[in-house]
């Protein structure tokens, strides 16, 4: 018999598990390998068993090592995050994760086991300077206190030349504190960004769907939740209305992001917010302001809105329009989308973070790991490893 058409003894239950852990139905399994439906439930009750190249395929679609698939029983692996996204919706409706989603989180828990196995137990640098926190402590406390201690001051912020450049001062000021932060594609519908804390490291994941601003927020907003000790999936995007539809938790980390990135003090001294009379503000004024501090027109007028500066009928007002404008600009985006060269290194480096990439990377210097360490632990190809050397020296 040839090998391919060999049948591998699986246990069902870590056929079911490879399959349910990456995210994907049944069905899904089914349109992949071009089998019937029947077959993939006879694979996960122990009716049949899959030949080698199938179980391949499998370990290619799941992420999984292929002897992942020759386990007795499942491994242990943390539960996933708490869900702030659908915070509303009975348990039964809820809506099940992308498997880019299930990919992300894996990926974000395998970050926190190689900063461990390379650079020893986490030792918390930040949080504990913060004292007893809760989500009913005053966010602006919290927020100018963070400023401080990372350093960057209104000057510093607004001399960035555009929302990329903040986006990597902003990462790399967290960086500092030992907080690991990756970029990785996800499906918006499920989140826009997520924090794990459990298991060591913290990690904050952003979702590179998302514009450079965006990330912004969602980065702080994040952060609010390590800070808090509550690690979870969220939706940021959706500031309350006078605290309306999201948990104290939520309304928490969302305050603290805002305030982290528009001070009070730089905002109501900002020439522009002085100039403004009453309480309505053009587009055109929103935009300059948004764009000095590097955040979205949205986040400037929920902190005007803060401040008495505005009211929550204009806010209304302005955030049905603004909606409207940002899904014509996505279809428009949608429509003239066309592919283009994959930068491997940038990829590398935005999916496994640069302190973890270089951290893989001198401790293969210094001979604490090998060539094959160093593709396991960063998931690459060892002929890009010259390309994003270059890149971590820009």
């Amino acid at each position: 018999m040839p090998i391919k058409s060999f049948k591998v003894p699986v246990e069902p239950v870590v056929m079911k598990w490879a399959r349910e852990s990456a995210g994907r139905t049944i069905e899904d399994v089914a349109t992949r390998l071009r089998v019937s439906e029947a077959l993939i439930k006879k694979w996960e009750s122990g009716g049949d068993r899959p030949t080698v190249n199938r179980l391949k395929t499998l370990s290619e679609y799941y992420q999984r090592p292929l002897d992942a698939f020759l386990l007795e029983t499942p491994p242990d692996e943390p539960a996933i995050p708490r869900d702030f996204r659908f915070r509303s919706l009975p348990k039964q409706d809820a809506v099940p994760y992308h498997s880019d989603t299930f990919f992300a989180l894996r990926k974000a828990r395998r970050l926190q086991s190689v900063a461990e196995d390379l650079n020893g137990v986490f030792c918390d640098k930040l949080t504990y300077r913060f004292g007893e926190i809760t989500e009913n402590s005053d966010p602006e406390i919290f927020a100018s206190k963070l400023r401080s201690l990372m350093g960057i001051d209104a000057e510093t912020q607004l001399k960035w030349k555009n929302e990329y450049e903040a986006l990597n001062g902003w990462i790399k000021a967290l960086n500092t504190f030992d907080i690991i932060v990756v970029q990785m594609s996800m499906p918006l519908e499920d989140t826009r960004a997520f924090c794990l804390i459990n298991g060591g490291y913290p990690v904050i994941v952003l979702n590179t769907k998302e514009s450079p601003s965006a990330r912004i927020f969602s980065l702080f907003h994040e952060l609010g939740h390590i800070i808090l000790n509550i690690e979870g999936i969220c939706d940021p995007s959706g500031y309350p209305i006078s605290g309306i539809g999201l948990r104290d938790i939520e309304i928490f980390c969302n305050h603290f992001a805002g305030a982290v990135l528009v001070p009070e003090h730089s905002l109501i001294d900002h020439h522009l917010v002085k100039k403004n009379e009453g309480t309505e503000w053009s587009d055109r004024t929103l935009r300059a302001i948004s764009r000095g501090f590097k955040v979205s027109k949205e986040v400037i007028l929920r902190r005007l809105l803060k401040f008495n500066l505005t009211t929550n009928k204009f806010y209304r007002k302005w955030k049905l329009q603004d909606e409207k404008n940002l899904l014509e600009k996505q279809k428009r985006k949608e429509e003239s989308s066309g592919g283009g060269g994959r930068d491997i290194a940038r990829e590398c480096i935005q999916q496994n973070s640069e302190p973890i990439v270089s951290l893989v990377l001198k401790s293969y210097y210094t001979r604490r790991i090998t060539e094959y360490d160093i593709s396991d632990y960063l998931e690459i190809n060892l002929k890009h490893l010259p390309s994003i050397e270059r890149a971590l020296e820009v």
